[in-house]
């Protein structure tokens, strides 16, 4: 099986997905990713979202979220752009991505070692694999950008290099 399959199958088991283009979603909002901001990589779809990996939104108000996934060479990054009636609501959401209880969630949905990333805020996750022998590296970001919190998933066989890395949270809305 070859290693873009793989990370698509692993995407679809581990039910952790999204799909996404630069075009507008319900509510006017753009896609968090573009395949127009990152050449080279190619939108796909893959539902049914990673909005699943969000903190506990108990208390806030969101109006809505926007996925999206792209693809190559076997990598992956995939967002979600939950967004909320006010910005106050979105800084306790990503506030809530410190919580040990998100922390919790995470290996339940991930079932690997947790490591902390502190700049940008972020945890790294290495998880076996689901469908042949090996291991992939899964990197989750949390960025506020203005009333949303945005999501961001790497998911690689080895880490992403740092500019990589840099740049698609840069161009993350």
């Amino acid at each position: 099986m070859n290693v873009r399959r793989t990370v698509l199958l692993a995407l679809a088991c581990a039910g952790l997905a999204g799909c996404g283009s630069k075009e507008l979603a319900q509510g006017g909002e753009p896609s968090p990713l573009s395949s127009v901001d990152l050449p080279g990589w190619r939108a796909v779809a893959d539902p049914p979202g990673i909005a699943g990996l969000a903190p506990d939104l108990s208390g806030l108000h969101a109006t809505g979220h926007v996925d999206a996934a792209l693809v190559r060479n076997g990598d992956a990054i995939r967002a979600t752009s939950i967004t909320f009636s006010t910005g106050a609501d979105a800084r306790r959401a990503l506030e809530r991505v410190d919580a040990g209880t998100f922390i919790a969630l995470l290996f339940e949905k991930l079932h690997g070692h947790i490591e902390r990333i502190e700049s940008p805020r972020g945890y790294r996750v290495t998880v076996t694999r689901p469908a042949e022998p090996g291991q992939d590296t899964v990197e989750l970001f949390a960025l506020r950008r203005g009333r949303a919190l945005v999501l961001v998933e790497l998911l690689s066989a080895h880490a992403f290099q740092p500019a990589l890395r840099d740049k698609v949270l840069g161009v993350s809305r």
